[in-house]
């Protein structure tokens, strides 16, 4: 859990450090996503500039990000099917059998809802995993699985912390306008990050850069 909040605030600081270019980037994708085909590329681009941001100590450009949501274009849009269909599967699943009220069906929407905290596990490092690999949406869907399940305390206190951050743009509304999709990027970067140095894929911190990895 004290590597969840580490992580938090490594998040925090390089959200700050980068601030105007991570405001610029967050404002086009909020603009982009108004016309809904372009979220998904405009997502995933928003997560190669912060992976490079982070890699290369770089400032955050828009033209970065709109270059990676093009190569990235058909990628982004099937791991934004899989994200969308699996949430409504599993939305549906927890509904109808809470709707049953039966003690039968208790065990089965604790189930279903674990199935869902998992699935929201998956999504969170899934595009993070997704722009540092070529090896396509499949593997980052499955590498995510293995994080999420190998690192389910740090994960779940990292998604909690999110709900907050969500929250908390709700009630200041300009921040989800203004920086909070470009820190949910930082932030899923940086656990990332922390994970595959766990798992010995990336080189220890005190290393000048981080490498590309594939696994």
């Amino acid at each position: 859990m004290r590597s969840a909040f580490r992580v938090f605030g490594r998040a925090i600081g390089d959200t700050w450090y980068q601030l105007i270019g991570y405001t610029a980037c967050n404002i086009v994708v909020v603009l982009g996503s108004l016309l809904v085909i372009p979220a998904p590329p405009l997502l995933v681009g928003l997560f190669q500039v912060s992976t490079e941001s982070a890699r290369y100590n770089e400032r955050p450009e828009v033209s970065a990000l709109l270059r990676a949501a093009r190569e990235r274009f058909l990628d982004a849009w099937k791991l934004a099917a899989i994200a969308l269909l699996g949430i409504f599967l599993l939305s549906v699943s927890v509904y109808f059998y809470a709707a049953l009220g039966t003690t039968w069906a208790l065990p089965l929407v604790a189930l279903t809802f674990t199935l869902s905290w998992a699935w929201l596990g998956v999504i969170f490092y899934s595009s993070a995993l997704l722009v540092r690999s070529e090896r396509g949406v499949g593997i980052a869907i499955r590498n995510s699985l293995v994080v999420f399940s190998r690192y389910p305390g740090f994960s779940t206190t990292l998604l909690i912390l999110c709900f907050f951050v969500f929250l908390l743009s709700i009630f200041v509304a300009p921040l989800f306008v203004l920086i909070t999709i470009s820190f949910y990027a930082v932030l899923s970067t940086r656990a990332t990050t922390w994970a595959l140095r766990k798992e010995g894929l990336l080189p220890p911190e005190t290393a000048p850069q981080e490498q590309p990895v594939e696994f």
